[in-house]
């Protein structure tokens, strides 16, 4: 993605071009326990892109998903959040642009504290209802390395509070992390908190990985006589 943008930008001849891009839509059956997704995966790499680009910005439709198509009908959600970011960070507008992204962590006492930024005017819980499937705002979801379901609770506007009877003392903590994950955090402004993880462990493990296999590299034909061809560059 980093190299894209920076090809578009030589092409257009626009060092200063801004780019706004937009994690993958949920697809596939609504996870029914944490687990890693390719989806998740991307939208890690998207923020990186976005941490390293000051002209470039990412949002989340997280809670826009369907199980059946991954260009999901409700347009409304990506329109809107593309145009409240360009509003906020191309034009200058003072305006909250995004959701809840996870500052930083700390494990205290057997739970884990977290701090939000861009919570607008505080996080709350919302009910859901996606791709058939719903989930109350009375809870929020979190997960350890051994994907266990843990209880929050909103402390002040900025702050999770988060604890699992089934986890003594947490080592992690991922949100919305899934091929299709049905989640409840947002702002008071409407903006859904970014999927994240305070961990650094990788996908897959050498046990994991399925040994390869002998693959017969296709022949790429040559082009017939009558189609066209670029002349090279001068």
């Amino acid at each position: 993605m980093a190299d894209l943008i920076r090809a578009w930008r030589q092409g257009f001849q626009i060092a200063n071009l801004p780019f706004i891009a937009t994690e993958l839509a949920p697809l596939g059956p609504p996870s029914k326990r944490p687990e890693d997704a390719a989806r998740a995966r991307f939208g890690e790499a998207l923020a990186k892109v976005e941490k390293n680009d000051p002209l470039a910005w990412v949002v989340t439709i997280v809670d826009g998903g369907d199980p059946e198509d991954i260009h999901p009908a409700q347009k409304e959600i990506p329109a809107e959040r593309f145009a409240a970011m360009a509003l906020a960070k191309v034009y200058g507008r003072n305006l909250v642009a995004h959701g809840p992204r996870l500052e930083s962590w700390t494990a205290e006492a057997g739970k884990a504290v977290l701090k939000f930024s861009s919570v607008g005017g505080g996080l709350v819980p919302r009910s859901l209802r996606l791709g058939g499937h719903s989930l109350s705002g009375d809870k929020l979801a979190g997960a350890d390395r051994k994907l266990v379901r843990a209880e929050a609770r909103a402390v002040g506007n900025d702050t999770l509070v988060i604890e699992s009877p089934k986890v003594r003392q947490p080592v992690a903590v991922r949100y919305a992390w899934g091929a299709f994950p049905l989640c409840n955090l947002f702002n008071q402004e409407g903006f859904p908190a970014y999927p994240f993880r305070t961990d650094s462990w990788p996908w897959k493990t050498p046990t994991d990985v399925p040994p390869v296999k002998n693959v017969e590299r296709a022949a790429i034909p040559d082009l017939p006589p009558t189609c066209p061809r670029l002349a090279p560059a001068p």
